[in-house]
């Protein structure tokens, strides 16, 4: 936007330190260009362009007819033109589960990592990229993977591609030599506690160590066409007398994890199956945040989003 209207007097306003910002920004031809995407700070927007002043706070309520806006420090802005980019917090299978993780940030990325130096088996929910990409990227440990489709990837790829896809995902790699840090933690800086960091763009995986207790080798199995019916404690497992259904072991030579152990979690799913796991890592998308803000004059659609026409203008 300060490279399109470099006469207007832009102002971001951010909850987080920390944005994602295009660099290294090459024109190849007259309407494709090819960039990185960075987490910087936020003052790095201003050092880059002139007509850019940030302002970590967080949008409250707006006024659209008087063009408004009011921050949660009190602080109001007056604006000409506002583009709301509000994001989307992970919809968790469990709100309030130690158990149960949603990835959205670097900060959740950082949680999953650590829960997952001590899992022996991790289930994984959801079909879309994030989903797709951890299961590729766990190693070390075994992966239940729950896909409410019949095709792994269905948002991205067909049936028959996903095909061509699945020796990927059981393919053992060497782990990377270290994590990516933060923007924030090479430059010295600690975000806030409690507000969340810019959502995961491209890449994010790289450089990032995925591995689980690593006491047996890497081993995926896919249930199609099911979702979470429920999750159970292992109180509640031993209750109803249930029977854990069998880990396939798809890999050559992989002794696996032993069925009849004890789990954290165990769970159901909708097809009747019946796994235990470590924990869970539920991506299944996301429910917008346009709920934070106070605006009536705001039409909402029908998935608690900004309502837009096809120019991406609001009501």
């Amino acid at each position: 936007l300060a490279q399109l209207c470099p006469t207007d007097s832009i102002l971001l306003v951010s909850a987080s330190p920390i944005v994602k910002t295009a660099t290294n920004i090459v024109k190849v031809c007259r309407v494709m260009e090819s960039f990185d995407v960075e987490e910087r700070l936020l003052t790095y927007l201003e050092k880059q362009h002139h007509n850019v002043r940030v302002l970590q706070d967080v949008l409250v309520s707006l006024d659209a007819d008087s063009r408004v806006a009011t921050l949660r420090s009190r602080r109001t802005v007056s604006y000409k033109s506002i583009c709301l980019c509000l994001g989307g917090r992970p919809q968790l299978l469990a709100e309030g589960n130690p158990l149960v993780l949603g990835v959205r940030d670097t900060e959740t990325v950082q949680a999953l990592q650590e829960k997952l130096k001590g899992a022996r088996r991790v289930a994984v929910v959801g079909n879309g990229g994030i989903a797709t990409e951890l299961v590729h990227e766990i190693q070390g440990c075994q992966v239940l993977w729950a896909v409410r489709q019949d095709s792994i990837g269905a948002t991205f790829f067909d049936p028959g591609a996903a095909q061509f896809f699945m020796p990927q995902l059981y393919s053992t790699r060497d782990a990377a030599a270290a994590p990516s840090r933060r923007a924030s933690e090479i430059e010295g800086e600690t975000p806030s506690k409690g507000v969340p960091g810019s959502a995961l763009g491209p890449d994010w995986a790289s450089g990032r160590v995925m591995l689980g207790a690593g006491a047996q080798k890497k081993t995926v199995h896919v249930e199609y066409g099911c979702e979470v019916d429920e999750l159970l404690t292992p109180e509640q497992f031993r209750q109803r007398s249930l029977t854990e259904t069998p880990f396939p072991q798809q890999q050559q030579g992989n002794a696996g994890v032993e069925v009849n152990m004890d789990w954290p979690l165990y769970v159901l799913l909708t097809n009747g199956t019946l796994f235990g796991c470590d924990f869970v890592v539920s991506a299944t998308g996301v429910t917008p945040n346009a709920d934070s803000i106070d605006v009536p004059q705001l039409r909402l659609g029908p998935d608690g989003g900004i309502a837009v026409d096809e120019h991406m203008r609001s009501s």
